[in-house]
């Protein structure tokens, strides 16, 4: 569904959850990086090197945009347990290579490097599927809301159509 950019950044949504259609307990932060990288994906071809220039463009010429999506108690807690998760499973990774880089070629611990690694992926992906997607548009004045729950969708048209009538009055 696409709604004005103001309405997502303000928090100006019903009070629904975005995700399953209930009542949502609050208003969580949600962001979204744009990348308009034009011709930048040139540096793709010339090799590793270029692949790490694309990656700090990338990274640092990204525009971020945040905004506010109701969500009930029990999808905020989901993510946030996914997000933890993955966090802690990429800090286990790490330290799995480092003690086996530092200790001498372990491949239990490189084993143990790669689950985590994939755990890590796995959860953080989790993460992003709990969540709802938002995407700014060139215009940088609508915002596409994915993943949103059917009952959100018809609380955001039923809520638009009642400020449409009350202009015309």
């Amino acid at each position: 569904m696409t709604v004005f950019v103001d309405r997502v950044v303000r928090g100006d949504l019903p009070w629904i959850c975005a995700k399953t259609g209930g009542t949502a307990a609050g208003k969580a932060r949600v962001s979204s990086k744009t990348r308009s990288p034009g011709l930048t994906w040139l540096l793709v071809l010339f090799g590793p090197p270029g692949w790490v220039a694309l990656v700090v463009i990338l990274w640092i010429g990204a525009e971020q945009l945040q905004g506010r999506i109701p969500l009930s108690q029990d999808t905020f807690d989901r993510i946030q347990r996914r997000t933890r998760g993955a966090w802690i499973a990429a800090g286990v990774a790490l330290l799995s290579f480092v003690l086996a880089f530092v200790l001498g070629t372990l491949p239990g611990l490189a084993w143990l490097g790669l689950a985590a690694l994939l755990t890590a992926a796995a959860l953080s992906l989790g993460a992003n599927w709990a969540t709802v997607g938002i995407d700014l548009d060139a215009s940088r004045r609508w915002v596409t809301l994915s993943g949103v729950h059917p009952d959100f969708v018809a609380a955001v048209r039923a809520e638009g159509a009642r400020e449409r009538a009350d202009l015309l009055y």
